[in-house]
């Protein structure tokens, strides 16, 4: 907005004459006219042509600011840039923490029965266990075997043929005496006899570990312990 003061409009007469015939019909020379030829008050806004007269052509002071005006609408918005270079890999981060345990899942479903394996060897023949006499576990075998002690004091082990026949008796015999703290040697055992009926000091652990063979019938493996707390007890097995 422009303020003309009223004070200065001389000057602004003046101006616009000029201008105004300069540009008009007319041919004359700026010289031919000054400010004396111009009556006061003669030119008015009406006479000045719109984009005639610029700040620049008036004397200080005589345009001032106008009071701000309000703000404008927001324009439209451009267009989309175009998409920038691919940037850096930039560094690894740190491993992160282990998460949880997840749940258990569900049991699967059962898979189909696989085929029938071969037949295994045929296993060592079951024997009979005995606590002091085998004839009481295995009443119709050949031979009968006892442990325990003679007199209630001696260590004593008995193999005897229930057929009367001579029985060949072979393998070893360990005897530990506890209360000296000696493990004795295994002894060898080679006998042939019906009845074979050996007996060890009192007090010590006897360890039997024979084979007794009957002739023209069955062979027996046996296992015997007799305690110091004359307790008896083996394993009777036959072999065929």
């Amino acid at each position: 907005m422009i303020a003309v003061r009223r004070s200065r409009l001389t000057t602004i007469a003046a101006a616009t004459a000029v201008v105004l015939l300069a540009g008009g019909t007319g041919a004359v020379a700026r010289s031919m006219v000054g400010t004396a030829d111009i009556q006061n008050d003669a030119i008015t806004s009406a006479k000045i042509r719109d984009g005639a007269v610029r700040s620049n052509d008036l004397a200080a002071g005589v345009v001032t600011k106008g009071d701000k005006g309000e703000k404008g609408d927001s324009g439209a918005q451009g267009p989309q840039g175009e998409v920038g270079p691919q940037g850096a890999t930039g560094p690894q981060g740190a491993a992160g923490l282990n998460g949880s345990q997840g749940p258990r899942g569900l049991a699967g479903q059962v898979g189909p029965q696989g085929p029938k394996g071969d037949q295994g060897e045929t296993g060592a023949p079951g024997g009979f266990a005995f606590s002091g006499d085998s004839s009481s576990v295995a009443p119709h075998e050949d031979i009968a075997v006892t442990t325990g002690c003679f007199e209630g004091s001696d260590p004593n082990i008995q193999v005897v043929s229930l057929r009367n026949e001579d029985l060949r008796i072979v393998g070893q015999v360990t005897v530990n005496d506890s209360q000296q703290g000696v493990v004795a040697t295994p002894t060898q055992v080679d006998a042939t006899t019906s009845y074979w009926s050996p007996m060890y000091p009192a007090g010590t652990l006897v360890t039997f570990d024979l084979t007794v063979v009957s002739p023209g019938h069955r062979s027996y493996v046996v296992h015997a312990v007799i305690t110091p707390a004359c307790q008896g007890q083996g394993t009777l097995i036959p072999m065929g």
